[in-house]
């Protein structure tokens, strides 16, 4: 019978994939403690539709404000990267124009005796001397100031990806309150590599509390070279989107039975239905 272990060091399937997500994603329930059971008698009168749509509609909240700040960090993104594109269009020119220009600048200041004492000449020559190493200098700084721009824009883009990650965990989090406590077990163990891929991701901290419900995975993943854990993550990431869609799907479209609810208060009689002395009662008559 294969193991855990020898079957994680193999290739890695999207179906065998979705059917151990369908467990290991699935929330867990606790048991109704005494205290759940003995509401206050205001709870006690709602249905149980009725706290049904108030738990999903506090999730709901939840999810907006969670929503909001990722596509907030998203834009930031894009600024980012978009500046990140012109400052790299910008250096590319300047070092086109740089290689275009005449690279013969002489290696010392032009002296006078160098050109027969011929103060025209030579003065000539410190103005062409003087203006391409004018030149070449601005070039220099100019692309050392994009470069340390453009280093400093990636590690904003650093910053925002771990940021964006936090908030798409504590919106995973929402339907799956155990994923903070799995995937931050000492226990469970990731790779730089790993874990940066994982930051990057969109569904990053779905494919995280994947690996933490299945160790034995996760640990050949970390012993791959980066190109070769690159390809599992990035099976297990698929696979993962794949079968949220399909839930997603299978939920929306499925209409939700209605629950049978017992009724808590008396039931009136019909007035049809009542004696002379129970309808002078429903109408308020005093005898």
């Amino acid at each position: 019978m294969t193991t855990d272990a020898a079957q994680a060091e193999g290739d890695l399937l999207p179906t065998e994939i979705e059917n151990a997500v369908v467990d290991s994603q699935e929330p867990e329930q606790g048991a109704t403690s005494e205290a759940e059971a003995s509401k206050d008698d205001a709870v006690e009168e709602l249905s149980d539709e009725e706290t049904v749509e108030k738990k999903e509609e506090e999730k709901q909240k939840k999810r907006n404000s969670y929503q909001e700040r990722i596509s907030q960090l998203a834009r930031q993104k894009n600024e980012a990267n978009s500046k990140v594109q012109e400052l790299q269009q910008q250096n590319a020119y300047l070092q086109s124009q740089y290689q275009q220009q005449p690279q013969d600048v002489p290696t010392q200041y032009p002296r006078l005796e160098d050109y027969d004492y011929d103060e025209g000449r030579h003065q000539q020559a410190v103005l062409e001397y003087t203006s391409q190493l004018n030149q070449q200098n601005v070039q220099q700084v100019m692309s050392q100031q994009q470069a340390a721009q453009i280093a400093q824009l990636n590690n904003t883009k650093h910053q925002i990806a771990s940021a964006t990650f936090v908030e798409r965990s504590n919106d995973f989090s929402v339907d799956y309150p155990d994923f903070q406590q799995k995937v931050g077990s000492p226990n469970f163990h990731q790779s730089d590599f790993v874990a940066q891929e994982i930051v990057d991701m969109d569904n990053g901290p779905a494919v995280a509390y994947y690996l933490s419900n299945n160790p034995a995975i996760a640990n050949a993943i970390n012993r791959k070279g980066n190109m070769d854990a690159l390809k599992d993550l990035t099976k297990i990431s698929t696979a993962l989107s794949i079968n949220s869609r399909s839930r997603s799907a299978n939920t929306t479209n499925a209409p939700t039975p209605s629950k049978t609810v017992s009724p808590r208060g008396k039931v009136s009689k019909s007035p049809d239905k009542m004696t002379p002395d129970e309808y002078r009662k429903y109408r308020g008559y005093s005898k």
